[in-house]
C-alpha cells in the first residue's frame, strides 16, 4: 500500500497527466485498466505492476485483439479470483467482504451484502433484544475508539440484528 501512495503522491505533483480520453463507467478489469492508464499514464502502471509496457498493452486490448488469456493474467482479475476463491472457503466470505469493504470505505462508499435475511431468534421480542445488545456493542467498539474497520463491521452486523427483527416482524404480521 505504500508503493501505491508514493505513486500518487507522485501522481499528483506530475504534469503529465491527462484528462480521461474516455468517461465511460469501467465494468470489467480491462476497461478499469485502460481508465487508469488514461488517467495515470502507462509510466506509473509500469512501476506499479513491474511490467513491460506490451504487457500492460495486453491487459487493455479489446477482446478482439488479444487473447482471453492475456486478460485473465492482468492484476485486476487475479485479485477478483482470489476473492471469489476465498468466498468459496468456509468462512472465506468473511474476509474477502472485509477487503471488498475497505477498498468501498476508500471511495467513501460501503458494502452491503445482498444475503437473505433469515430470523434465528424464536420470537420476535428475542429478535428484538438481539438488535439492542449488537448496537450496546457498536457503541462499546466507538467509546474504545477502536479501529474504524472494526466499527464499520460491527455496525454492519448490527444492520444484520435489525434486518432480522424487521423480517421476523414480518412473519409474525403474515401470521395474524
Amino acid at each position: 500500500m505504500r508503493h501505491i501512495a508514493r505513486i500518487m503522491k507522485r501522481i499528483h505533483k506530475s504534469e503529465d497527466v491527462t484528462v480521461p480520453k474516455t468517461t465511460a463507467i469501467p465494468f470489467d478489469s480491462r476497461e478499469y485498466l485502460s481508465a487508469c492508464r488514461d488517467l495515470i499514464g502507462d509510466t506509473y502502471l509500469i512501476n506499479l505492476f513491474k511490467v513491460q509496457t506490451r504487457t500492460l498493452q495486453r491487459w487493455t486490448a479489446k477482446p478482439g485483439y488479444v487473447d482471453e488469456e492475456s486478460i485473465r493474467q492482468n492484476p485486476i482479475e487475479k485479485f477478483e479470483r482470489t476473492l471469489l476463491r476465498m468466498m468459496r472457503e468456509a468462512g472465506g466470505d468473511k474476509i474477502a467482504r472485509a477487503i471488498v469493504a475497505r477498498l468501498a470505505e476508500m471511495v467513501d462508499c460501503e458494502l452491503r451484502c445482498r444475503d437473505e435475511v433469515v430470523p434465528d431468534k424464536d420470537s420476535l421480542p428475542a429478535e428484538m433484544h438481539s438488535d439492542w445488545l449488537s448496537l450496546a456493542e457498536l457503541h462499546q467498539k466507538m467509546l474504545g475508539r477502536s479501529d474504524i474497520g472494526a466499527v464499520v463491521a460491527r455496525s454492519n452486523e448490527h444492520f444484520d440484528a435489525v434486518k432480522k427483527s424487521v423480517e421476523k416482524y414480518r412473519q409474525s404480521i403474515a401470521e395474524e
